[in-house]
Formats: C-alpha cells, sequence, structure tokens
C-alpha cells in the first residue's frame, strides 16, 4: 500500500512554554512551581506522497506553463538544441568523454580520501601529508566538473521549458508541504489554487517570520532531493 507521506521532519521554534519545578517553601516543605521559560521546541513537518490525481494536475500545470511561456516570448529547448547543433555550441563527444573520467576520478578520490581518514595506523600529522595533494588534486576536478554542468544547464536557462520548471518546483513545495499537530495534518498553505497558495508563501516572506522561512527552505529543499531522486537515507544524512 502506497504511504502517505515521502517523508517527515522536524523544526524548532524558541517560545514560551509552562514548566513545573520541585522547590520548598518557607516551612522546608516541599512543593511544585510552575514557571513560563522560554524552550526550544520542535514542530513537525510532512511532505506528501502525491497521489495519481495531483501527479496529473501537476503534469497539465507544466504544460500550460510551457505554453505560457512560448507566448511570452522564451524558445523552447528543442528549438536551442538545433540552434547549438548547427553552431557547434554543445559538448563533443570528447568533451563528454573527459567529463566522465573526471567525475570516475573525482569518486575515487573520495573514497581514498575517506580511507585514509579512517586508517588507525597512522597519526593525523601522517594522514594530513597523504591527504593535502590528493585533496588538492579533488578540488581541481571538482572546479571543472561544475564548470562543465554549469556552462552547459545556463545554455537552456531562458527556455519555456526552464520557466515552466521552476514553477513546477514551486507547484510542488505549494502543495506537498505539511504541518502537522496533535495528529492531524494540513497543509501548510491552505487550499485552493496556485495563485492563492502563492500568495500565502508571499505573505510568509514578508511577513519576516524565521520560524516559517525556515520550514518554507528545508521543505523545498527536501521536495527537490525527493522529486531528483534522492532515498530517505540519503536525506537522512544531508538535513543533519
Amino acid at each position: 500500500m502506497k504511504e502517505k507521506w515521502l517523508y517527515n521532519f522536524e523544526v524548532e521554534k524558541t517560545q514560551k512554554v509552562k514548566e513545573t519545578f520541585p522547590e520548598k517553601d518557607s516551612s522546608g516543605n516541599d512543593i511544585e512551581v510552575t514557571r513560563e521559560v522560554e524552550k526550544k521546541v520542535p514542530h513537525k513537518f510532512s511532505i506528501l506522497n502525491p497521489t495519481r490525481k495531483l501527479q496529473d494536475d501537476a503534469s497539465i500545470f507544466y504544460s500550460v506553463k510551457v505554453s505560457e511561456g512560448i507566448k511570452l516570448g522564451l524558445v523552447t529547448k528543442s528549438y536551442l538544441m538545433r540552434k547549438f547543433q548547427q553552431e557547434g555550441v554543445l559538448p563533443t563527444a570528447e568533451d563528454k568523454k573527459v567529463h566522465a573520467e573526471n567525475y570516475s576520478k573525482a569518486i575515487k578520490l573520495e573514497v581514498e580520501i575517506e580511507t585514509i581518514k579512517q586508517n588507525d595506523k597512522l597519526s593525523e600529522e601522517e594522514k594530513q601529508i597523504q591527504i593535502e595533494p590528493l585533496k588538492s588534486e579533488y578540488q581541481d576536478l571538482r572546479s571543472k566538473i561544475f564548470d562543465y554542468e554549469n556552462l552547459n544547464s545556463s545554455l537552456f536557462d531562458n527556455t519555456a521549458e526552464k520557466r515552466a520548471t521552476d514553477l513546477l518546483n514551486l507547484w510542488f513545495v505549494l502543495h506537498l508541504l505539511y504541518a502537522e499537530k496533535d495528529g492531524a495534518h494540513s497543509c501548510l498553505f491552505g487550499d485552493g489554487t496556485f495563485e492563492q497558495r502563492l500568495e500565502r508563501l508571499n505573505s510568509i516572506e514578508d511577513s519576516g517570520d524565521e520560524f516559517l522561512a525556515t520550514v518554507v527552505e528545508r521543505g523545498a529543499f527536501l521536495i527537490g532531493r525527493l522529486n531528483s531522486g534522492s532515498s530517505k537515507e540519503d536525506l537522512d544524512s544531508q538535513i543533519l
């Protein structure tokens, strides 16, 4: 059976709560005194596992936004792809091969560096001596990987599909992020259309409420990672 929630997380909020403390009265008798204190209280939030209907709604939303983008004058990704192929802007087979090799080397270096860190036979100084040249090579590779991926992704930044994808990511946040209280869940942005929910998001951002801003930021990050295929275990390690 399909689980209703994809992921659950907590965000702490500093608030005043009543706590009872044991004390003694003037006669030395044990008594309990209740005071209001400031304390970090965890609040629970969940990410909804979209139903088939929600997935269909998301697909329709994306198609509509692509059409809107085209009407606004944005070109399509397929058009740019043909144009870039004609102009020789897209990476060649050799470029792709070098990128794959750099990626593979970077992963191997990560494993090698971690192996050295876990080697109990080496002192901290010896570990640093062995790790430094590897770290330098790793950073150089990561820079090349970033430049390659950044260049290729930026080629299609101003397309109708890119605009629609950004809006779709926002659509998912507005529909999948839920607050939990006393076992009951409610969407953080309420019900209604995309525009109505977006208005509530804007109100949160304009309010300056750091707690809610953190919730939205955390939720958006998690939803983005889940949509890209990250597992719950991956998220547990990334959110710490």
